[in-house]
């Protein structure tokens, strides 16, 4: 037996109610990780509802107490916006997974949900986005760090950790579908996001700052000396 784990934001009820219906045929445990309290309770679905630490989204945190919750040793980690082939699944479970995370290589990227049989985007992943197997041991050697808040870099910088700890990444020959969405905040608020957790990311893994981020900090270099974090809370305290 293994664990879906699924990281649910409230907005995308429909996403979650298309991924539901799809995992129906799996029997295993399942677990909606809510971004606070819940908005919809799927049959045979355990609910784990996660207080923020701060106003902002906290992935690191949902990793931390899904994985703990979790009862059995294999868990598939997945995004409430995520399509997985079954047979990736299937594959994944085939394999060892102590000492590895198992993901798709490819996403397929969706405009809208009526597109997911035609998909028209295919691209290579972030192994870590919303698409992952991995043994419940894993918080032992690699532990998501809870300074990234909100979106952007939380999953990338998992990641490092794990190959520091020497996990290995292994990729199968699947696409993974993203169900496409809005945020529910200003562009603006997710490009200062980035900023904020790219600076903390690159200073932390002595990385070159990306294309991105010098683009965006030249974009926004009224806020060069400004505590962007505060900033963030702010705006979104107020709205």
């Amino acid at each position: 037996m293994f664990t879906i784990t699924v990281h649910y934001s409230k907005d995308r009820i429909d996403l979650l109610k298309t991924q539901v219906k799809h995992l129906s045929q799996i029997n295993c445990e399942k677990i909606l990780c809510v971004d606070g309290t819940t908005n919809i309770k799927p049959k045979d679905y355990k609910i784990l509802e996660i207080e923020r630490p701060s106003i902002l989204y906290s992935r690191p945190k949902i990793w931390i107490e899904s994985i703990q919750k979790a009862k059995n040793e294999n868990i598939l980690y997945l995004d409430c916006d995520r399509i997985v082939p079954i047979e990736f699944i299937q594959k994944a479970l085939e394999i060892n997974c102590r000492n590895k995370i198992i993901f798709p290589d490819r996403i397929n990227n969706l405009q809208r949900i009526s597109d997911i049989k035609n998909p028209d985007i295919s691209m290579n992943k972030n192994p870590l986005s919303g698409c992952v197997m991995f043994h419940k041991d894993i918080l032992e050697k690699a532990v998501p760090d809870l300074q990234f808040q909100g979106w952007r870099f939380a999953d990338l910088d998992f990641y490092f950790s794990m190959l520091k700890s020497k996990i290995k990444p292994v990729s199968l020959d699947f696409e993974d579908v993203h169900l496409r969405h809005k945020y529910d905040i200003p562009k603006e608020i997710i490009e200062l996001m980035y900023l904020w957790n790219g600076k903390k990311f690159f200073d932390k893994w002595n990385l070159p700052y990306s294309k991105r981020y010098n683009f965006l900090s030249r974009k926004w270099i009224k806020y060069k000396d400004e505590d962007l974090g505060k900033i963030i809370k702010t705006f979104l305290a107020n709205h």
